[in-house]
């Protein structure tokens, strides 16, 4: 369901954005101060995708799927790991269910034959068409 917090001035990815699951690869994941201007530095992890302008604040349990997925927990090593994102609305805020963005494994539905294989589908030959003259 659109929300109109999607129009928010965040720097940072919002659960507004994502209408359903996204197969995106990190480009890079960095300690970053997340902290508004003006206010006490808040140094977290945050990571950057190829698909997307927005970057994602990551939390611990984000970070957890991620080393697995990754298969070390060095964040310098994320680069170039596929996963899907996806709002999970039984996220947590203190003691409000709020929704929340979470990672997990790329799903065997959304795989694509690129991933799988390493090959690109060929794409469909068809066959040249000539104009058909008048003959009036």
């Amino acid at each position: 369901m659109p929300s109109y917090r999607r129009y928010s001035d965040s720097r940072y990815l919002r659960k507004e954005a994502i209408d359903e699951p996204q197969e995106v690869t990190i480009s890079e994941v960095r300690e970053q101060n997340v902290a508004p201007d003006g206010e006490r530095p808040k140094l977290r992890l945050v990571a950057s995708f190829y698909e997307l302008a927005k970057p994602l604040v990551l939390n611990m349990t984000n970070c957890e799927v991620v080393a697995n997925i990754a298969g070390t927990d060095d964040f310098a090593q994320w680069a170039n790991t596929t996963v899907e994102i996806y709002v999970d609305p039984t996220v947590k805020f203190g003691t409000e269910r709020r929704g929340g963005i979470r990672i997990r494994p790329v799903s065997k539905r959304s795989t694509s034959a690129v991933a799988e294989t390493g090959l690109r589908p060929v794409p469909e030959l068809r066959p040249e068409t000539k104009p058909v003259p008048d003959r009036y």
